[in-house]
């Protein structure tokens, strides 16, 4: 066992010594490869009325393909993306009756820049970039150690209630760098307040666990959780929960993660 500890030193001391150093962190593809990653997502809602609670349970999965199709369109890298819907479950059963629009090849164009990510999607003009749900991580300029971390400020683009856009709050930290991959964790929250007219009021949760090849400039996989929590606080809503199994209150409620890996050859 003395011996095995010493075998397997240098490649301790290596991994160490990589990931003590400075790193820049920048968005960069290759037009010879094409990428595919296979994804998974998973959806819950519990909306929640004075005559029934409505619950919704989606899982889908699939593969998405991206190839660069041209290197340096105004500075930016143009990719072109089609996403494959293999498999869709709604609560626990296969849905069969989906209609074929969504399972169909979803196509698109976007424009990558090396430290703000996915800066337009082409044609589009609803595309946001700080629009939370885009998960798009913008890079700082500067180099960065194992440990750094840079603030971020996304929006939540919020329509029940008619509340517009919540502003989301958090930081990325570059956790570690190890053989050639930095992880980056992120963490956001977003306060939605009650207001003289809306009597509600809630959170917006965000949380990202990425791996990121630094070579060659793009997520190799990740993992994403998003919550929401839009509750009444009105005087028969807290009536209500009293009453209710489970506490229920008024309002909605949305638990959604997704996840992604690289497709290996």
């Amino acid at each position: 066992m003395f011996l095995i500890k010493y075998i397997f030193l240098p490649c301790i001391l290596l991994s160490t010594v990589y990931s003590a150093r400075q790193v820049r962190l920048e968005y960069k593809r290759d037009s010879s490869n094409e990428l595919q990653f296979n994804f998974k997502n998973e959806y819950r809602v519990v909306h929640t009325d004075m005559d029934e609670i409505h619950r919704l349970h989606a899982i889908s999965d699939g593969v998405s393909h991206e190839k660069v199709t041209e290197e340096n369109f105004e500075g930016k890298t143009r990719i072109s993306k089609k996403i494959v819907v293999n498999n869709l479950s709604l609560n626990g059963n296969e849905d069969n009756k989906v209609s074929p629009e969504l399972l169909k090849l979803a196509n698109y164009e976007y424009l990558l820049d090396k430290h703000k990510g996915n800066v337009q999607i082409v044609g589009s003009k609803d595309f946001r970039r700080d629009d939370l749900m885009n998960m798009n991580i913008v890079f700082p300029k500067k180099a960065l150690r194992s440990g750094d971390t840079w603030k971020a400020k996304y929006k939540y683009f919020f329509n029940l209630g008619k509340r517009g856009a919540v502003p989301v709050f958090g930081k990325f930290q570059l956790v570690s760098i190890v053989d050639g991959y930095a992880k980056i964790i992120g963490n956001f929250v977003g306060k939605i307040d009650k207001t003289r007219k809306i009597n509600y009021k809630g959170l917006v949760k965000l949380s990202f666990d990425m791996k990121f090849d630094i070579v060659k400039g793009y997520f190799t996989s990740g993992k994403m959780k998003h919550s929401l929590r839009y509750e009444s606080r009105t005087d028969l809503a807290n009536d209500l929960k009293k009453f209710t199994s489970g506490a229920t209150r008024l309002g909605y409620k949305l638990d959604y993660k997704t996840s992604f890996e690289l497709k290996r050859d």
